[in-house]
Order: structure tokens, then C-alpha cells, then sequence
């Protein structure tokens, strides 16, 4: 799918099958370095809360619990290793055949970052959204069963 500069894009992001948060917001870019959207403060936003109170057009994503976090200086290292291990081959989640390509994916972006490829080039540094832009609201249909899987 291809998105042009401005369209409103509804962003999910979820766990299990569940949407655990939804946010929208425009398209700043979409190009063979991916989709760059710009999701600007007091947009809406929906986040389910557990009762202990812990914490259709669009993007469906998913959890692999496996982070990479990426200091200023495009240092990347690991984050929630114990995590992913302990989730690996749960029902629901990946298996240990996929859990390879997972940690390929995370070994590709912290490469990109050391390299100052896209999106670790600096070209977002500066960037500002159009004025003319107007808040956005949650579309109808935000609320759709969740399609990413593990």
C-alpha cells in the first residue's frame, strides 16, 4: 500500500490477537526506506489498561517483545532478551523457528543505525508538520479486530 504525504493513517498496535493501543496520524513520508508518520501531541489515543491499572485504513502491528534501542550516537543494543526467550513458543506468540528471523530483523536495525542509514540518517532532525494541518479524531472502524500476527 502506498500513502502519500499528509493521509491520515490509523496506527494499532497489539498483542495476542488484541489491540492494546491505537494512535493516528499523517504521512510524512512512504518510500523504499519505509513509512514515516508524524504523530503530533494531543492526538487521539486509545491504550487498554489492565483493572490493576497497569499499563481502516492503517498499520497493524504486533509485539515480538525483543527490542532494540538506539542511543543519539546510533549505538544499538538489546532490550527485554529475557522476555522474548521466556515467550518463545508460547500459543499465541512466535516459535522458536521464527524467533531467528526476529532477532535478524533487530540485528538489520541496529546495522542501519551504526551505518547512518534510513531512518537513522538525521533527515527527521528538524522536521515540522504542515500549519495547515487540523487535529485529528479516530476514524470509524478503529476499533476492528486486530490482523498483524506473530
Amino acid at each position: 500500500m502506498v500513502w502519500s504525504y499528509g493521509d491520515t493513517v490509523l496506527y494499532r498496535y497489539g498483542r495476542q490477537g488484541q489491540t492494546r493501543f491505537v494512535r493516528v496520524g499523517r504521512v510524512i513520508a512512504d518510500d523504499a526506506d519505509g513509512l514515516a508518520l508524524w504523530i503530533g501531541a494531543g492526538s487521539p489515543q486509545i491504550e487498554s489498561v489492565l483493572a490493576d491499572g497497569r499499563g481502516l485504513r492503517g498499520v497493524d502491528t504486533t509485539d515480538r517483545a525483543l527490542d532494540v534501542w538506539i542511543t543519539p550516537d546510533r549505538v544499538g543494543r538489546w532490550k527485554d532478551e529475557d522476555e522474548f526467550a521466556a515467550l518463545t513458543g508460547l500459543p499465541g506468540r512466535w516459535t522458536a523457528d521464527q524467533a531467528p528471523a526476529i532477532r535478524a530483523t533487530g540485528e538489520h536495525l541496529m546495522d542501519l543505525a551504526a551505518s547512518g542509514a534510513p531512518p537513522f540518517d538525521g533527515r527527521w532532525t528538524d522536521y515540522r508538520p504542515d500549519r495547515g494541518w487540523e487535529p485529528l479524531s479516530l476514524p470509524d472502524g478503529w476499533d476492528q479486530p486486530h490482523r498483524a500476527t506473530p
